[in-house]
Parts: structure tokens; sequence; C-alpha cells
């Protein structure tokens, strides 16, 4: 055999290097064993600084005779989570009003403003309000409203105030007004009605009157001619005015039944 023809017969054909090439890569892919091992090998790496991540246990610091870690997060006031109240739903109250001068209980509210025997007091009903003042109104009968109904004209007519001895009586009327209003007029007197606030703790109630010009003044209750409730912003103006007849300063007190 020539040397021509003995060079052919060593060298691989084409076709015969693509089937090796085949047959490495179908081995390689049926038998993944270096690729499993270095894929194992990383997650096995991998859980291991994972693991080192975790903050030490302060069981495992004092093992070690260290001391216990520090604490991660202070108390601060300023995080503390606030609750928001929930709304008070209104309470309605049935009651008599006692009057009472100093601490002496001199008598019970009726419609008519007198000053009367319990057995003669009128029955009362108010129901609380988040407003400054509300309305007190009769139990029996809600349409008529307790109030401060002050002369329109003559004496004891002009804005009430601490310089004045303008006064109104606490009495009941079927005019209403309206929360932080002036005086509506019927017939020879004006009258306010929202204008009571009763104190949850003493249950006292008191007089916030408005004048025509707008301006809010706490009124004082107090024991005309020993008969009558009566308000005004100033007794002893009132008394300077009206020298011939007793008026002394009470306290209204709410008394639920």
């Amino acid at each position: 055999m020539s040397p021509i023809e003995l060079s052919k017969c060593r060298m691989p054909t084409l076709a015969q290097l693509l089937t090796i090439l085949l047959v490495a890569v179908v081995t390689v892919l049926a038998n993944p064993v270096n690729s499993g091992n270095t894929a194992r090998f990383a997650r096995r790496s991998g859980s291991i600084d994972a693991r080192s991540a975790l903050p030490e246990t302060n069981a495992a610091r004092l093992a070690r005779g260290l001391t216990p870690s520090p604490p991660k997060s202070l108390f601060s006031p300023s995080r503390v989570r606030r609750n928001t109240p929930s709304a008070v739903p209104p309470t309605t109250f049935t009651g008599v009003i006692a009057i009472y001068q100093s601490s002496t209980l001199v008598g019970y509210l009726a419609s008519s403003s007198n000053i009367m025997a319990r057995s003669g007091a009128t029955l009362f009903q108010y129901t609380t309000t988040t407003s400054t003042s509300t309305s007190i109104v009769m139990a029996t009968d809600p349409t008529k409203y307790l109030s401060v109904g002050q002369p329109v004209s003559g004496t004891g007519s002009g804005n009430m105030g601490s310089s004045s001895d303008a006064y109104g009586r606490v009495v009941t009327t079927t005019t209403s007004t309206a929360l932080n209003a002036p005086p509506a007029a019927a017939g020879d007197n004006k009258y306010e009605t929202t204008i009571f606030s009763i104190d949850p703790t003493s249950s006292q109630v008191s007089i916030q009157w408005v004048n025509p010009s707008g301006e809010r003044l706490l009124l004082t209750p107090f024991n005309y001619g020993g008969a009558y409730l009566f308000a005004t912003g100033s007794v002893s103006r009132f008394h300077s005015a009206h020298s011939g007849v007793s008026a002394d300063a009470v306290t209204m007190v709410f008394v639920p039944q």
C-alpha cells in the first residue's frame, strides 16, 4: 500500500468526528456527577454561610463567657400605639333640679320658676352632648324647654353682665333657641334655652347666656324673694337696684331619679 493510501486510512472522517462528539455530549448529560456535586457543594457552603450569619443567642454568648447582647430597640413613648377612644353614645337623664344656698337645700325647681318642696318639683330631662351647652326639657312634655326669660323692656331688660342689674326668670317656655344663639322674643319676654351645662361629676347646672351682641357670659342663679329662681350677670348689682327684695346666690344641682 502506498504512503498516500496509508495516511487516508489513519485520518478519521468528518462523520466519525461528529459521531464521537455526540457520544461524549450524551454521556455527560446522562451522568451529571460532577455538576451535581458542584451544586450540592454550593448549597452546602451557602447554608454554612447562612448559619454563620444568624445572630448569636444570649445563651450561646453566656456559654462562651461573653455578656448578653444589648437590646435591639429601646422603649420610646413616641412609638407607643395610641388607642382611639370609641364614641360614647348619648345618654338621657331624668330628674329634678335641687336648689342649694351655700350647702343648705332650700327647695326644688318648678316649671313656673317657683322654688318648691320636693312634692311640687317638676321632672326634667336632658341628653348628654359633645357641645358646651344643652337644653333641658320637661320630662312629661318635651315641647317645653327650661329657659331664662328676660323682660323685653323696662326693669330687668338690657344686656346681662357684671356691671348690669338685668335679670331673667328660670322658667319653662315653648320657644327654643339654638346653641350660642341670642334670645328669641315671645310676648313680653325673650328666651334662651340651649344654655345649660351639667357637670358630669358634681351634677351642678350652669347657665351660659348670649347677649344680642353675641357676648357670652355665665349667669348666677339666685333666690328672689325666697320663692323664685332668677338669674343675672351680677347679684350685687341686682341687689343694689332692688334693695327691698332679698336676692341670695344659689346653686342648681340636677338630681337623677
